[in-house]
């Protein structure tokens, strides 16, 4: 696990240039799809936590992966240009687009590792303590140096 994204200075995420990179990507998964909301996200220097919010009328096919013919897609309403991507395509569009970037900025190398973890927050005090945990990782981060 290489630090690739920046550094912890005072309880701070400085992010570098590719740091700034996966931040502008994961950003760019919820302008691209209107059924996502964004919450409490963070890059550290060598991984991401992030919080999707799936509204209500997709979520259940995002989760399932549900296929429809040959495209894993779903369409949310009879219009064809409003397709529910399940979660691993997402994260997929995520990582392809922040590597393509991170490649072209001058880190060829760069490689995203090929699994993820993820976990359906089920209530409140859940999403309550998953929040708490992202915004206190600077913190966790610290106390674990890695090597390089």
């Amino acid at each position: 696990m290489r630090r690739v994204f920046g550094e912890i200075k005072n309880n701070e995420m400085i992010l570098n240039q590719w740091g700034i990179i996966a931040k502008r990507q994961w950003e760019w998964l919820f302008l691209n799809y209107p059924y996502l909301s964004i919450d409490q996200y963070i890059i550290m220097p060598d991984h991401m936590h992030g919080i999707i919010h799936i509204r209500d009328g997709a979520r259940d096919n995002a989760l399932r992966g549900v296929r429809n013919g040959r495209d894993r897609s779903v369409h949310l309403s009879a219009d064809p240009s409003k397709k529910i991507k399940p979660i691993p395509e997402l994260i997929g569009a995520f990582k392809t687009t922040s590597s393509k970037a991170i490649h072209l900025s001058g880190n060829p190398d760069f490689k995203w590792k090929k699994s993820y973890h993820d976990r359906i927050i089920r209530n409140a005090g859940e999403l309550y303590r998953i929040r708490r945990y992202i915004e206190n990782n600077i913190v966790l981060g610290q106390e674990k140096p890695l090597e390089n």
